[in-house]
């Protein structure tokens, strides 16, 4: 899949993957860990 500037991908936790930057610019990415538990997150 080619993600283009602007656009979003998700990829569940604790899955590989094989994500890299092809272009000639620096790509910039955010990590993102939510749980829609505060308990279940509480515990991990």
């Amino acid at each position: 899949m080619k993600v283009t500037p602007g656009s979003g991908v998700f990829n569940a936790s604790d899955s590989l993957h094989g994500f890299r930057n092809v272009g000639t610019t620096p790509a910039t990415y955010h990590v993102i860990n939510w749980s829609p538990n505060k308990d279940m997150a509480a515990k991990k």
